[in-house]
């Protein structure tokens, strides 16, 4: 829960998404309800801004249903 931690799980999320773009996707997919804030944020910052929002909006709607 420590956000540097959270923050560096994102970074490098991000930065495996540059190589591995529809692993990532898939996984964040799958676990952007899982995930802190700050990870969720860094691990999509690098996405172009129309999956940015769907992965936003999908997230928002997994939360709510929580």
């Amino acid at each position: 829960r420590r956000i540097y931690v959270q923050t560096a799980v994102g970074w490098v999320l991000g930065e495996m998404g540059n190589v591995y773009q529809s692993e990532i996707t898939k996984y964040l997919e799958t676990n952007a309800a899982k995930m802190d804030t700050p990870a969720f944020s860094r691990a999509i910052e690098k996405c172009s801004p129309t999956e940015r929002t769907r992965l936003q909006e999908m997230r928002k709607l997994r939360l709510v249903k929580q």
